[in-house]
């Protein structure tokens, strides 16, 4: 009777261990559970404020573009002249020169460019009254065919004329493409 009575004892605890190991694994389960769907959270939340990082950038980076926009307009001595469109760009193509006068510093807002061949970029050049041509800088045009950029202008030059062209890659110190945008600039 002893006997019965402590195989009865030790299957008790038996199936009380045997229970409590189940709701154990069923509890570990559960937190395992809670745990991938916590990190799921996190995962989305992480790309979600690396989008939203991206984004304040770029608001902050046209923040910055209209704030100089606004100051070059403010100038004391500034100078509007239009780029007309020429050669292969359409008749609505044109730029804008804002020329600081003191500062020696051109704004150039184009619209409308088509796009040049490949291999080749746009580059605006100034051109002095004996027809020296001297190499701006490359043009960066948008998809859109839109640009805006400032190009300092050495001290003491004096431009009669500026021109866009279509030039390789990089730019070249002697215009050698097409001409698609040209202005008086007095």
């Amino acid at each position: 009777a002893a006997l019965r009575e402590a195989d009865a004892v030790f299957t008790a605890q038996l199936a009380t261990r045997d229970r409590e190991g189940g709701d154990r694994s069923a509890r570990l389960a559960e937190l395992e559970r809670s745990l991938t769907a916590a990190q799921a959270a996190i995962a989305t939340l992480q790309r979600e404020s690396a989008d939203k990082d991206r984004r304040v950038a770029a608001l902050e980076g046209s923040l910055r573009d209209a704030e100089t926009s606004i100051a070059f307009l403010r100038v004391a001595n500034l100078k509007l002249v239009t780029l007309a469109s020429a050669g292969p760009q359409p008749p609505d193509a044109r730029a804008h020169v804002f020329c600081d006068m003191d500062r020696h510093m051109w704004r150039v807002v184009a619209t409308g460019l088509m796009p040049v061949k490949p291999g080749r970029a746009f580059e605006l050049w100034y051109i002095l009254p004996d027809d020296r041509k001297i190499a701006a800088g490359m043009l960066a045009v948008d998809d859109h065919g839109d640009a805006d950029q400032v190009f300092t202008l050495p001290p003491g030059l004096d431009v009669a004329v500026a021109a866009v062209t279509d030039e390789p890659m990089g730019g070249v110190q002697v215009p050698t493409g097409e001409i698609h945008l040209a202005g008086k600039m007095k």
